[in-house]
């Protein structure tokens, strides 16, 4: 936004109104690709799922190991119920 504020004395003297245009969309498209590129790297949503399966394991791990269920008899269980 800085770049192009620090533009707009240049931007006002262009008089072909189809060249601002362009500038403008290609400035705009620049500025979405890079902000994206943040966006997916922060909010990666397979990761967060991997995160969150990865913990529900774990934490189900903990009380299955403590369980005198066994996890064959709850996969059996399981099969019977669908």
């Amino acid at each position: 936004m800085r770049k192009l504020l620090a533009k707009q004395d240049l931007l006002t003297e262009i008089e072909n109104d189809t060249i601002l245009c362009k500038w403008i969309i290609k400035y705009t498209e620049a500025w979405e690709r890079e902000y994206n590129k943040g966006e997916q790297e922060r909010y990666n949503i397979s990761r967060k799922i991997l995160l969150v399966m990865h913990n529900a394991l774990f934490e189900v791990k903990e009380l299955l190991d403590i369980s005198p269920v066994t996890i064959e008899e709850l996969e059996g269980a399981v099969s019977r119920v669908q």
